[in-house]
């Protein structure tokens, strides 16, 4: 007789690529979040030195603009290259995979450069209604801009989504339809 095979316990179908996204996603919130606070040590130290070289002969906004430049380079934004490229690389695995991307994950990262997006570094939040003169309450957008290409994301804020047509039905129990 055969031996009764262990029944399997159902996962992802992708087990090790869901594990891969995740670790991506980590890592490139992890990095970011140190160069974040790298630049932020960066920006005091410049402003430090900035007060230390008044006297040299060149006016102080000069001065702060060089070490700024030599600093994060002409365009004055801080380097994010590893978690941008952790970015795009969590992008490809899932559209290769076709695993869908969760929209929290979607939500931290830009589609036009790939940066993460954090609040006050690379990221502006603010909330703008766009109906006739802001008067509908329901038309709220929470937008997140990326301050290094000028991508805009909108979000309707304060909405709850509407649930899956099957967890619907489960919520109102078996209704019958005579």
């Amino acid at each position: 007789m055969a031996k009764d095979k262990p029944k399997s316990t159902k996962g992802p179908p992708n087990k090790h690529l869901s594990a891969r996204i995740t670790f991506l996603q980590q890592a490139a919130l992890h990095l970011a979040e140190v160069q974040s606070e790298t630049a932020s040590q960066i920006t005091s130290t410049v402003t430090s030195e900035h007060f230390r070289y008044t006297y040299n002969g060149q006016s102080r906004d000069s001065k702060l603009q060089d070490i700024a430049d030599r600093t994060f380079g002409a365009d004055r934004s801080p380097p994010n290259g590893l978690s941008t490229h952790l970015t795009l690389q969590l992008r490809q695995v899932a559209l290769k995979s076709q695993i869908r991307l969760q929209p929290s994950t979607k939500h931290i990262s830009c589609k036009g450069c790939h940066a993460v997006l954090l609040d006050g570094s690379s990221c502006k939040r603010y909330t703008e209604n766009l109906s006739c003169g802001g008067k509908q309450p329901h038309a709220d957008m929470t937008v997140h801009e990326c301050t290094i290409c000028g991508t805009k994301k909108r979000f309707p804020a304060n909405v709850m989504r509407q649930l899956r047509k099957s967890k619907r039905a489960m919520r109102s129990g078996s209704t019958t339809i005579s």
